[in-house]
């Protein structure tokens, strides 16, 4: 009788697995089954690859589990650089470390009250010089004869407490203003737009009114009745003001 009852029990779980698994035997060798998510195509992102893989979903006989492939199908696609260190800025220009430095004291010196654009516009005039044609670096446009009345004997220097000069110091240097000066240097053009925007304005199409940037800046008042004259609205057409300064690029 036990004998009987064992056979019985083998025959009914055999039936009972037939039932659960009826498709073991096929999928034997496979790798291990996980779970289907709402049935989205198996993409290398999902996978972990870095190769993509056949967008098919593959269905098993229960809807609840996907079988992996074996093997990932061959892919047409490019694979897709990877990129290994930091972007590099694309300089206007790429100073030196005292280049940069003179470039923010002097910024200090002739645009220390003024907002961080009129900061960059200041050395963006600088730049624009030496783009036209009149230094060979930066350093010699700061220095250039009468350019700029902040420089005295070759360095920038603001007015001291109790009278006379002083030169302007690191510590007189804050972040923005290091920034202002950095955004000069990598391009920002500032009075390029302002003037050509003013010469729309005006009605004036030439580009000789705007493009290149201001190559000119100055306090309209700090300077005298005859530089004010040299500098009138025949002589300079388009012109734009930034703070206390006033920039233009055409001069006849």
């Amino acid at each position: 009788m036990r004998t009987v009852r064992a056979i019985v029990s083998f025959v009914l779980a055999m039936v009972v697995l037939n039932i659960v698994l009826p498709d073991a035997q096929s999928t034997a060798g496979k790798e291990p089954i996980i779970p289907r998510e709402e049935s989205r195509p198996i993409t290398a992102t999902r996978l972990g690859y870095h190769t993509k893989v056949d967008q098919t979903t593959y269905e098993a006989p229960n809807p609840e589990w996907v079988y992996l492939p074996t093997q990932l199908e061959e892919s047409t696609a490019q694979p897709v650089p990877v990129q290994t260190s930091a972007p590099v800025f694309q300089w206007r220009y790429q100073p030196t470390d005292e280049e940069f430095l003179y470039a923010c004291k002097l910024a200090f010196a002739e645009a220390g009250a003024e907002n961080a654009i009129g900061q960059t516009a200041v050395i963006e005039v600088a730049l624009n010089s030496v783009d036209y044609g009149w230094a060979d670096n930066i350093i010699g446009e700061f220095q250039r004869p009468y350019r700029y009345s902040s420089v005295i004997d070759g360095v920038p220097q603001v007015p001291a407490y109790g009278g006379g000069y002083r030169p302007v110091t690191e510590e007189d240097l804050s972040d923005e203003l290091k920034e202002a000066v950095r955004l000069a240097f990598l391009g920002e053009r500032v009075t390029e737009q302002l003037l050509r925007e003013q010469a729309e304005r005006q009605g004036l199409t030439d580009e000789a009114y705007w493009k290149g940037g201001a190559l000119y800046f100055f306090n309209w008042n700090a300077i005298s009745q005859k530089a004010k004259d040299a500098r009138n609205q025949t002589a300079m057409p388009v012109r734009i003001e930034i703070g206390n300064h006033t920039f233009a690029r055409y001069w006849k």
